[in-house]
């Protein structure tokens, strides 16, 4: 991966070329789980998943 300014420009390297981002599939009663977790602010899942927005670029616990 090109680190400075000028080697991005010498790569050839655009987002179109990176890696894409993992997906990860999960049951529905796992997402409920999550969901459940997410609003009662069970600590226990602290680290476990997050919540973005990627609108806004803002990401949550």
């Amino acid at each position: 991966m090109p680190k400075t300014a000028s080697d991005f420009a010498a790569s050839g390297y655009t987002e179109a070329n990176s890696l894409p981002e993992p997906v990860m599939v999960f049951s529905e009663t796992e997402l409920q789980i999550f969901q459940q977790a997410r609003l009662a602010r069970d600590a226990r899942f602290d680290g476990r998943f997050f919540v973005a927005v990627t609108s806004t670029g803002i990401f949550c616990r």
